[in-house]
């Protein structure tokens, strides 16, 4: 999975990583390193903005996932939707 190597690689270079997922349950947050912050979208838009300052890269994981479904335009539809809404909200956060 890229986004596993994604992430380690960054987190040996230093880099203060957020991934946000869909569900807290997920693999990525049993993760345990002192520069891996793990939040599923809704709770970490509710943290107070001092994550503003720590946060160095984002990792967008939890847009709708197509898995194994035959990808129709509507599918893909979803796919693009959940990436860019989830994408602006966080490029707002960021803003503030």
């Amino acid at each position: 999975f890229i986004v596993s190597f994604l992430f380690l690689h960054l987190l040996k270079k230093g880099y203060v990583v957020l991934l946000l997922v869909r569900r807290s349950s997920t693999f990525f947050s049993k993760c345990v390193h002192p520069n891996l912050i793990v939040y599923d979208y809704d709770s970490f838009f509710e943290q107070p903005s001092y994550f503003i300052n720590k946060i160095e890269v984002v990792i967008n994981l939890a847009g709708y996932s197509g898995g194994f479904k035959r990808w129709s335009m509507s599918v893909k539809h979803k796919i693009k939707e959940s990436r860019v809404t989830l994408t602006k909200r966080v490029v707002s956060f960021f803003q503030l």
